[in-house]
């Protein structure tokens, strides 16, 4: 509808970046976070409602530089 619409385009307007965009990051950003206790990267992105593994894990590399389990060795 329209007012989705009116929404999506304030919040790019005051923020930057779409709601779908901020949501991703905000859930990479908690992931990463949750890297440091000793739950199955499996199991931390159900948490997150990470769905799709291989586009999750281009999306972290591209922001973090080395995969959720290369993190995970060095901060353990």
């Amino acid at each position: 509808s329209s007012d989705v619409c009116s929404s999506d385009l304030l919040f790019k307007k005051y923020t930057g970046q779409t709601f779908l965009g901020y949501l991703g990051q905000v859930r990479m950003t908690h992931f990463y976070e949750d890297l440091s206790g000793e739950d199955k990267i499996t199991l931390l992105m159900d948490r997150h409602g990470i769905r799709n593994y291989k586009v999750f894990l281009r999306e972290f590399k591209k922001n973090y530089g080395q995969t959720p389990q290369q993190v995970r060795r060095k901060i353990s």
